[in-house]
């Protein structure tokens, strides 16, 4: 099935398939609730979960880290804020802040030196995010360059990767392919 151009929770309206990370299909969406003209862009995370039972593993397990995301988003400034979670139809969906920014990866041009003081601000950037993403407490995974993003709003590195626990997301899974959030406007 194709979302793009549906609506979930008669409120985020699906425009476009941001990536793929394994068992996690990444969406830009709107906030169709949002009063006014104003159309706040998010990201959309859908896990394909086997069972969507309450009383499942997989989706116990996907709750409990999704509402400690929800609470941690709001306490850190490294990874995107989560503004919702629920389950439609056959799949559990995270919403979370859609950050403009570029990819690490693009910074890191081998024709291009670095000063000292430039490698010292991006380890200290690094060693930031990671902070951040020690507080999440779930399943340790590595970190890749391409979730990593300089956000355009305060150039502050961010990591895009919400380490979300399911049965689904084994860390060898999740640095595949990028979902990466590049300024789409």
């Amino acid at each position: 099935m194709n979302p793009i151009g549906s609506t979930l929770q008669q409120r985020y309206q699906i425009l476009d398939r941001l990536g793929n990370t394994g068992a996690v299909t990444t969406y830009l969406a709107i906030d169709l609730q949002i009063p006014g003209n104003l159309q706040l862009k998010c990201a959309i995370d859908c896990y394909q979960l086997p069972d969507l039972s309450p009383e499942s593993e997989g989706w116990q397990l996907a709750v409990a880290s999704a509402h400690n995301l929800y609470k941690l988003s709001r306490q850190v400034d490294r990874l995107p804020t989560v503004y919702s979670y629920f389950t439609e139809g056959e799949a559990f969906y995270l919403v979370r802040e859609f950050i403009q920014g570029t990819p690490l990866e693009q910074e890191l041009i081998p024709e291009r030196p670095w000063t000292e003081s430039q490698l010292v601000m991006l380890l200290v950037d690094l060693l930031e995010v990671l902070q951040d993403l020690e507080k999440c407490e779930v399943i340790p995974h590595p970190l890749a360059l391409n979730h990593l993003l300089r956000r355009h709003l305060d150039r502050k590195l961010v990591s895009i990767d919400l380490p979300l626990a399911t049965e689904l997301t084994p860390h060898s899974d999740r640095d595949r392919v990028p979902a990466l959030q590049r300024d789409l406007g």
